[in-house]
C-alpha cells in the first residue's frame, strides 16, 4: 500500500517498531511483528494514514473497511 499510495516513503527498522518516514512527518508506531503477529490492525493503518497524509481513496484500494 505504501509503494503506491506514499511514493518516495521510507521505512526504519527498530527493534520492535518500523518507522515509516513519508514527506516531513515520521510514523513510528507500525509493528514489526514477531510473537505471532503477522497482521496489523485496521486501526493502526488508519491512524498512519491520517498522520502522514497518504491519500484515503488510495489507501481503501488495499484495506476496504478505512
Amino acid at each position: 500500500m505504501l509503494d503506491s499510495c506514499a511514493p518516495g516513503h521510507e521505512l526504519i527498522l527498530k527493534k520492535h517498531r518500523y518507522w515509516v518516514r513519508f514527506g516531513n512527518r515520521t510514523y513510528r508506531g507500525l509493528p514489526k511483528g514477531g510473537h505471532g503477529k503477522n497482521e496489523v490492525k485496521i486501526g493502526t493503518v488508519r491512524q498512519m494514514v491520517r498522520y502522514l497524509g497518504v491519500d484515503v481513496e488510495c489507501a481503501r484500494r488495499y484495506f476496504p473497511s478505512l
